[in-house]
């Protein structure tokens, strides 16, 4: 998933849909979903807030908290084409997450290891030519990956078909499966 904390589509989401995911195929150790955070918002505000955020999730990632804090962002949102990521809000939130050393986190969001995430994330997500935020993208094993279109920010039902066929064997994998 390439996101936006700052997004209210990738918050749609993540309310609506991710929760489903998570029980039907995270948890049963069907799928995988990696967070790929990207700053596509800054142009709403006159501050680098999306960037701000995606800065805050890298160090959270640095602890292993990076879905704890971008749960938290998410249920805090506000506004996206006003002003309020600050250095109070990322300490706020980050301070909610149990296990952050809350001081780290703060200091680490200039390290080129958690800023890493957002540059890789970002480049992908150019490559891929992709619109906007939400954007997911899908990838067996061994695969190329393949963005797909978003089915639904609502109804989780709406993504059973494409999940099923994405995790249906391939005819030729079938081909040679033993008889």
């Amino acid at each position: 998933e390439f996101a936006d904390l700052k997004c209210p589509y990738c918050k749609k989401f993540s309310d609506n849909i991710l929760p489903t995911l998570v029980n039907r195929y995270i948890r049963t150790g069907k799928l995988r979903i990696e967070f790929r955070n990207v700053a596509i918002l800054d142009r709403l505000t006159p501050l680098p807030e999306s960037t701000n955020a995606a800065k805050m999730a890298g160090a959270m990632t640095l602890q292993n908290k990076l879905w704890y804090f971008a749960d938290l962002f998410y249920m805090n949102q506000r506004d996206e084409t006003k002003p309020y990521v600050t250095d109070d809000f990322l300490h706020a939130l980050a301070e909610r997450v149990p296990g952050t050393d809350v001081n780290k986190a703060m200091i680490d969001r200039e390290n080129p290891l958690a800023n890493n995430f957002m540059v890789e994330a970002t480049q992908r997500f150019a490559a891929i030519g992709s619109p906007g935020t939400p954007t997911f993208e899908v990838e067996k094993h061994g695969k190329t990956p393949v963005r797909i279109a978003t089915p639904s920010l609502t109804d989780p039902n709406a993504w059973m078909p494409v999940i099923e066929r994405m995790l249906q064997p391939s005819a030729a994998a079938a081909a040679l499966a033993p008889r």
